[in-house]
């Protein structure tokens, strides 16, 4: 009971920080960040694909918000969610792998060790978070069907699978590492592919992406529109081999530092003698995941790797080294938990602190953009009901103002392919709107910048004295 009481203890107290990030966030800036503009940018249709991220994210948001609106707000309760939602899995796995106390609380506690969890994901990103918690949906009930086959776990594994590549194309890799894995594992192998239940999982897989793999192969253009960041031309595949571990390191920094308080050093062969088929099994999966990510690296050649990219392919690392973690009882646990609770408060003050001392740190982010006062101004003076855009950032937060007007920039072009503009507001970054971006959607809906009706939106950076931001509006025509 004292283990059980504990492990809730964790979870709770990880939402709580969670979704406290959250809102703090939101009250200190109420303005989107880039992947929070981009979505709000798509929730303006439905589509089977919205360009080189698959729609599944987009469709929740949507949802939500048929219900709140175009609202900010509900998408950092979202991610909060999700984010709160992937330490229960990690949570359910470490139960299902009959973790001790203390393995318990370092498997779910380890994740504030990982940047891009505990920063990048609570700052802005969206897609990354839900693949990872989809990903270790994934591990959870592949360990469910070893221990106890049933139809509905099948069911299950063939749903998260299409979720997954319905979430983020690169998970690809995540799917091939779990194949792998299970298959290298004997009780895995056998629980899982000499079954005839294995087909009820590639039907409802195949049901469930066969829409968007349709709209993919009518749109490959757009869907494949962000090879261009894995910069694959032009440079040593060994390059991009090297860039894979520098992320990887940069991924598991400062986590692998502070593992080194808690590993039971002396009993790590003994650990190791003792691994059931599921600790293999998370072993396995680890190892064959690099490697997934080193070949694929070597065959496309590609030389950009994000660290976030192992966000899915390393959630359950933590798990992994929780297997060797000392007692409660040891002085490296103890000071461990007082560093966990330490980089608890220390993001908790930096992710708002940020955008506030922004003046005496002279260091400003986006956060400190006064867009929502700006769209609300740029809105209200508005007699266009087409607003052209050269940045997704801008466009993203004029939604939130919009009363029903249609935004459009870079990114979303593709789904206002039917929409006749004969005029339109034109909102730029810099003066004359040099961006290519707009001269992008200006030559795509033929219209003509009027210099002439040049309008200057400006106001002071949030929470500075000394930066102001500006924006300059046009009217743009067609004079055909």
């Amino acid at each position: 009971m004292i283990g059980f009481n504990r492990q809730n203890a964790n979870i709770l107290l990880a939402c709580f920080f969670i979704f406290f990030n959250q809102f703090s966030q939101y009250w200190v800036t109420g303005a989107a960040d880039l992947d929070q503009s981009e979505q709000l940018l798509f929730s303006q249709h439905w589509s089977l694909g919205y360009g080189a991220q698959p729609p599944l994210y987009t469709y929740i948001v949507n949802t939500i918000f048929f219900f709140t609106g175009e609202s900010l707000l509900a998408l950092m309760i979202l991610k909060a969610f999700l984010l709160s939602a992937l330490m229960l899995v990690v949570s359910g796995i470490a139960t299902q792998l009959r973790f001790t106390s203390v393995q318990h609380f370092v498997a779910v506690a380890s994740f504030v060790f990982i940047p891009q969890f505990v920063w990048e994901s609570q700052r802005d990103l969206s897609h990354s978070p839900m693949v990872a918690l989809l990903s270790a949906s994934l591990v959870y009930v592949l360990v469910a069907i070893k221990n106890h086959t049933s139809r509905k776990l099948f069911v299950a594994v063939g749903l998260l699978a299409a979720l997954i590549l319905l979430t983020k194309y690169s998970a690809v890799l995540v799917l091939i590492s779990l194949l792998l894995s299970s298959l290298l594992i004997k009780e895995y192998r056998k629980k899982i592919y000499h079954t005839p239940n294995l087909f009820i999982a590639l039907a409802v897989f195949t049901i469930i992406i066969l829409p968007h793999g349709i709209w993919m192969l009518s749109n490959t253009e757009v869907a494949s529109g962000s090879l261009y960041k894995l910069k694959i031309d032009g440079y040593s595949p060994w390059t991009g081999l090297v860039d894979s571990v520098i992320a990887l390191i940069a991924f598991l920094t400062p986590l692998w530092i502070f593992a080194l308080i808690i590993l039971d050093f002396r009993g790590i062969r003994r650990t190791v003698a003792t691994f059931t088929t599921d600790h293999k099994f998370l072993m396995t999966n680890l190892i064959v995941s690099l490697l997934v990510v080193f070949v694929f690296v070597l065959l496309s050649g590609t030389q950009e790797i994000k660290d976030r990219w192992y966000q899915p392919l390393m959630v359950t690392f933590p798990l992994f080294l929780a297997l060797f973690a000392k007692d409660f009882s040891t002085k490296g646990v103890k000071v461990y938990i007082g560093l966990v609770l330490l980089f608890m408060g220390l993001i908790s003050f930096a992710l708002p602190a940020r955008t506030i001392l922004a003046d005496s740190l002279d260091k400003y982010s986006r956060p400190n953009f006064p867009l929502i006062d700006l769209g609300k101004r740029i809105n209200e003076d508005a007699s266009k009901t087409v607003i052209l855009v050269d940045d997704r950032l801008i466009g993203g937060n004029l939604v939130l103002s919009s009363n029903g007007r249609i935004i459009i920039a870079p990114e979303n072009i593709h789904l206002e392919s039917t929409t006749h503009v004969n005029s339109a507001l034109v909102v730029c970054k810099s003066e004359k709107c040099s961006d290519h971006g707009i001269s992008k959607l200006l030559t795509h809906f033929n219209l003509n910048l009027d210099e002439q009706t040049l309008l200057v939106y400006q106001s002071p950076y949030r929470y500075s004295d000394k930066e102001t931001y500006r924006l300059y509006v046009y009217t743009a025509v067609n004079e055909i």
